[in-house]
């Protein structure tokens, strides 16, 4: 009996010791995911986008979640890096851009709005965009597309 104990007791010794470092790693950014609301959506996003820009989980998380960093200033953040990497020869959109545009806004009480180069890449774009006027054909115009794309694969295979 005291050689099944024992063995008992060890094995809750080394579950304890597991559970202890569980709790330990509970303050991690993925527990503070696991434990949002529906509600907290945006916050969510924010946090996703900046991990996905690089910003390491230990600093997005308090960004996103202690310091209330609304979504859309984090987008416009990313805006400006990415047309000053367009724009800029040589810059590159890192992590600490992010997190020093952020963390400046947040000292001066503001939120990040778009540079003139992120306004001069919008409008680029603007410009750029393809206008179409596509409508769904009705089954007899995608009847006669449909003939008419045949006899030509026909026609090529003849050939």
């Amino acid at each position: 009996m005291r050689i099944a104990t024992s063995k008992n007791a060890g094995q809750n010794n080394i579950d304890n010791k597991k559970l202890k470092n569980k709790d330990n790693n509970d303050c991690s950014s993925e527990s503070l995911l696991s434990n949002l609301a529906d509600d907290n959506g945006d916050q969510l996003r924010a946090y996703n986008l900046l991990v996905y820009f690089g910003v390491s989980r230990h600093v997005a998380g308090p960004i996103v979640f202690e310091q209330h960093t609304p979504l859309g200033s984090i987008q416009q953040t990313l805006k400006n890096g990415l047309a000053k990497a367009v724009f800029t020869n040589g810059f590159i959109l890192e992590a600490g851009y992010i997190v020093q545009t952020l963390n400046k806004a947040r000292s001066e009480g503001k939120i990040v709005s778009p540079t003139k180069l992120c306004q001069r890449l919008e409008n680029k774009l603007a410009d750029k965009k393809v206008k179409h006027d596509w409508e769904p054909k009705t089954p007899k115009q995608f009847e006669k597309t449909k003939i008419r794309m045949k006899a030509a694969l026909d026609s090529l295979i003849n050939h």
